[in-house]
């Protein structure tokens, strides 16, 4: 089962990661009901963007240098 999570970072507001379709869910701050699902995240991938240490980088930082770009998206209106 997935479960939304709040993050901190000052894009970030929620990730979620349906781990039976390998989806990433991202919701941004500046985009209101708006969901980022990038498709084909491994589960270690996921693992690591949710728990990286602040002092080696942040959550913001590491979604740019290993999945953004990386991974195809679509973007969905909340609720769809």
């Amino acid at each position: 089962m997935s479960e939304k999570i709040k993050v901190e970072s000052s894009n970030l507001e929620f990730v979620e990661y349906i781990e039976d379709k390998k989806e990433l869910r991202v919701w941004f701050l500046a985009e209101k009901n708006v969901v980022y699902v990038y498709a084909g995240v491994p589960q270690e991938v996921y693992d690591a963007f949710i728990n990286v240490p602040a002092k080696v980088n942040s959550i913001g930082g590491f979604f740019i240098d290993h999945i953004k770009n990386k991974y195809q998206f679509r973007k969905e209106m909340e609720g769809e």
